[in-house]
């Protein structure tokens, strides 16, 4: 559905590059598609190579529930802050590790610098587990790939003025069953025209959750997969 609209707003765009977002997305998700990740392909944050096997005690359905509300809520910060310019940083903190707090705040930072600010939401989708372990010095380390979504994600200078009505509707819904009108194409086109917005776009991630239970995980880290993934036009065949 939204990728129909999405297109739609890119021909009013024309080519826009992809903005230097933070690493960081809420509905349709599944979990059965997500690439295998095997154990000599993705290690912890530790460095120590994950195993792939799942511990007998592990409710997969259970902990698939807690890391999709987790990653749900990180990226609903993410996008409160940065559509705030990187104000109110903090607030991640209830979501992510001391450890990857700092990178977090490096982010925002850089949208309080540059002076920008963003518009629309971000998704996600494709979540699956790939390892989940009890670590050597306690609790649990838990490898989860996800396809995170900011192609309704513009970034844009943070004194532009407030988008027309029903443009950031129109991003994040995507294709409504009607066409817009020719008065709000003209619109969108003169507000595209003078904020030259930066569109994101989808990325296939690895996030590690840690914590000293299974409902107590929060981020640990976040790395860019570059194997197979099914994220979209751009995923990448099997080999």
């Amino acid at each position: 559905m939204r990728a129909g609209g999405f297109l739609l707003i890119l021909g009013l765009v024309g080519c826009v590059p992809s903005p230097a977002l933070p690493d960081p997305i809420t509905d349709g998700l599944t979990t059965d598609s997500s690439p295998a990740i095997e154990s000599d392909q993705l290690s912890t944050p530790s460095g120590d190579v994950a195993p792939t096997r799942q511990p007998p005690s592990i409710d997969r359905e259970a902990l698939t529930s807690e890391a999709t509300e987790l990653v749900a809520e990180y990226l609903s910060i993410t996008d409160e802050v940065t559509r705030a310019g990187g104000q109110g940083s903090d607030s991640i903190n209830s979501v992510v590790t001391d450890a990857w707090a700092s990178t977090e705040e490096r982010g925002f930072e850089e949208y309080r610098s540059r002076g920008i600010r963003t518009i629309g939401v971000t998704e996600f989708d494709h979540l699956g587990i790939q390892s989940a372990h009890l670590a050597a010095g306690g609790g649990w380390e838990v490898a989860v790939f996800v396809c995170v979504d900011a192609q309704a994600v513009w970034v844009i200078p943070g004194d532009a003025p407030s988008p027309p009505d029903d443009l950031v509707a129109w991003l994040v819904e995507g294709q409504p069953e009607d066409e817009p009108t020719e008065q709000q194409a003209t619109q969108w086109q003169e507000y595209i025209a003078l904020i030259r917005p930066d569109a994101g776009q989808i990325d296939p991630v690895v996030m590690w959750l840690v914590g000293p239970t299974m409902t107590e995980l929060r981020i640990d880290a976040i790395e860019t997969w570059r194997g197979y993934h099914p994220c979209g036009p751009n995923d990448s065949p099997p080999e």
